[in-house]
């Protein structure tokens, strides 16, 4: 898992780590993040998967994948872990960005909203993974967008209100994202060891 990290991290620097970085500076702007609804943080938030998946297509590198000795799994860990990285660590740093920043007229972020950007995120970054590791990496604009689009769809078709509902209550949201974030991982695990693209 290591050496896949390495390339992640080093090899693949301007595909990964300046997106991330660039993610990273978005968040502590003094934009209201949390008070904004989904659209801009599932969108800015998947971006660097969506350009890492991009980069791999490019250098064809699960080509290469299929000639080292790494076991299939290893791949989509790799790609989970990542994601769940993101998932938590985005929205608390858009939170202490929130904070810091104490925009008048606009309440500080809550443990709650956190939680609730973290679950909605899960899902999303699950669902985005899961379809590429299906269908491979040749889709994965597509897939981007269905990723992003699935969750507001979702919203807009719940209750209005729904979604400022749901921050004090994240804990009970948050335990269903991470079960599906963990079967969306064993089902990408089982289809990328048995891919035909």
């Amino acid at each position: 898992m290591n050496v896949l990290f390495y390339k992640t991290f080093t090899i693949n620097q301007t595909s990964t780590m300046l997106p991330y970085l660039g993610l990273f500076l978005f968040c502590v702007l003094p934009i209201p993040w949390m008070e904004m609804g989904l659209l801009l943080p599932l969108l800015f938030c998947l971006l660097p998967l969506q350009f890492l998946f991009q980069q791999d297509r490019k250098d064809h590198w699960f080509s290469l994948l299929a000639t080292l000795p790494l076991a299939p799994s290893l791949v989509v860990r790799e790609r989970y872990l990542l994601a769940a990285l993101t998932c938590f660590v985005f929205p608390t740093v858009m939170a202490i960005g929130h904070t810091l920043n104490s925009i008048p007229g606009v309440p500080d972020a809550t443990v709650g909203a956190v939680l609730r950007l973290s679950a909605f995120l899960l899902v999303e970054h699950a669902a985005f993974l899961l379809l590429v590791f299906r269908w491979g990496p040749r889709r994965s604009t597509l897939f981007f967008l269905l990723a992003v689009l699935a969750p507001i769809l979702l919203i807009m078709a719940l209750p209005v209100g729904f979604y400022e509902w749901a921050a004090p209550h994240a804990p009970f949201f948050l335990l269903p994202a991470l079960l599906f974030f963990l079967l969306s991982y064993l089902v990408a695990k089982h289809c990328y060891a048995r891919r035909n693209w």
